[in-house]
């Protein structure tokens, strides 16, 4: 999920992803991945408690997505044509994105198959964070796409000029160690951009990290230079310990920092045992498989194994699909494979039956 603080500063660029991804499709898998051994976490700071890092593109043209879905789509009594699908929601996105540059009149060429994996990041929503944790709004995305420097500021230029003139005073364009940045104003800045409903009074900033990889970061102004600031090696990154995994085929992961939140107000039913300190996920596909892998760490071994033990009970042994409980250290890992060939019923008993596990029910899906 985007953070609310980061949707402003995607105004004039970003509001154009979401413009043209309404609707999720397929293509190939994004160029803008494959360019770079640089990833959008290279530039989460180390102010982040929670990362989110995911690929929706690479998920929707994976393989073995298609065969999950056909088989879905089968069992409810549906053609099983995702490829179908895909392709129509994939020509849709591209008309919409070509519709709002021609309408800006902005020279660029983005089409859904040019977006990478996005990272969203940010300190403790003020709900979860412990009393000593809380504190201003912090957050961003890094978003990976087909944008070079001269199309974001093709895009500004164009888009600026459209927003009322208010508004326009409460645009700056200007640069940050280096790198071209946007910062925007939020009192004076369009109720919403794409159908989102945007806060008014929260200063956000975009920022071009890396033109020839297609790195941008948005958010709040603070968050975005950190970003920068991070990418460009000046500044520590996202802690190891909740970096979430960017690999081929792991489509969604994330991480979080368990000692930052109120961890008793959501552990009342004795689902996470001790204090867990970290929690980490991920979604990933193989050949003919769909895995979803969590770790959670905790404060000490011995929680850490009540854990893994609450976890194995909650796991029927005669269950359609492999599952894995170990320990390794003060760490709890649990691991549940599906085989793409599952029926929508057996997919449907992997999730509740994982929901139920209490290590997944206060953990974040990752990449």
């Amino acid at each position: 999920m985007v953070p609310k603080q980061a949707l402003p500063a995607l105004g004039v660029v970003a509001m154009l992803l979401l413009a043209g991804c309404g609707s999720l499709g397929g293509g190939t898998q994004s160029p803008a991945a494959a360019e770079t051994d640089r990833t959008v976490v290279d530039a989460v700071p180390a102010k982040a408690e929670i990362v989110v890092v995911a690929d929706p593109v690479g998920l929707a043209t994976d393989p073995t997505t298609e065969t999950v879905a056909n088989e879905l789509l089968s069992d409810f009594g549906q053609p099983a044509n995702y490829s179908e699908i895909q392709e129509t929601a994939f020509q849709q996105a591209n008309r919409n994105l070509s519709a709002t540059f021609s309408e800006l009149g902005a020279d660029a060429n983005l089409t859904v198959s040019g977006i990478g994996r996005l990272a969203t990041f940010s300190t403790q929503p003020a709900g979860l964070a412990s009393p000593s944790q809380a504190g201003a709004e912090y957050g961003g995305v890094i978003v990976q796409a087909d944008l070079t420097a001269a199309e974001v500021a093709s895009l500004y230029e164009q888009g600026t000029a459209e927003l009322p003139e208010r508004a326009q005073d409460s645009v700056m364009e200007t640069t940050y160690n280096g790198v071209p940045f946007y910062r925007f104003n939020g009192s004076s800045y369009p109720n919403a951009v794409a159908g989102q409903q945007l806060p008014q009074t929260q200063s956000t900033a975009f920022a071009v990290l890396d033109s020839e990889a297609g790195l941008h970061a948005a958010g709040t102004p603070q968050a975005v230079r950190d970003a920068v600031d991070t990418y460009l090696g000046e500044a520590p990154g996202v802690a190891e310990d909740i970096r979430p995994q960017v690999t081929d085929r792991t489509y969604l992961s994330a991480g979080v920092n368990a000692t930052a939140t109120d961890i008793e107000s959501l552990s009342q039913d004795g689902s996470l045992p001790g204090n867990a300190t970290s929690v980490t996920g991920a979604l990933r596909t193989g050949e003919e498989t769909v895995s979803v892998e969590f770790a959670v760490t905790f404060d000490t071994a011995t929680a850490a194994q009540t854990a893994a033990d609450q976890a194995r009970q909650n796991l029927s042994a005669d269950a359609p699909y492999d599952t894995s409980v170990s320990v390794d250290g003060q760490t709890a890992q649990t691991t549940l494979t599906a085989t793409a060939t599952e029926t929508a019923d057996g997919i449907q008993q992997l999730i509740q039956q994982f929901a139920g596990t209490g290590m997944a029910s206060n953990s974040a899906a990752s990449s």
